[in-house]
């Protein structure tokens, strides 16, 4: 049974190549406090294609799932953390 549903999640294209294929982190400046965070999760949360936010104040990110395909760009990025009231700096990291 288990060799049967590892080939299913194979052929549906694996569980683990979806997740490392669908990940957006940036970095941004400016969130000092846990509502800062929220207020960055709200904004990002609306783009077209995300499907989780996970914002660390600390840190300065955001890590975003999208759907795989999305891309999210530089410019589009920038004008929703502005939005928000925040600093954009990059794309940490991108879908390969």
């Amino acid at each position: 049974m288990k060799k049967l549903i590892f080939i299913f999640l194979l052929a549906l294209g694996g569980p683990l190549s979806a997740v490392a294929d669908s990940s957006y982190v940036i970095k941004i400046d400016g969130m000092t406090c846990k509502f800062c965070a929220h207020n960055v999760k709200k904004h990002l949360k609306k783009l077209d294609g995300v499907e989780e936010v996970k914002v660390d104040q600390d840190k300065g990110l955001a890590s975003l799932t999208v759907i795989p395909g999305t891309q999210l760009t530089d410019a589009k990025l920038k004008a929703v953390i502005a939005k928000a009231g925040y600093n954009y700096r990059g794309i940490q990291t991108r879908p390969e």
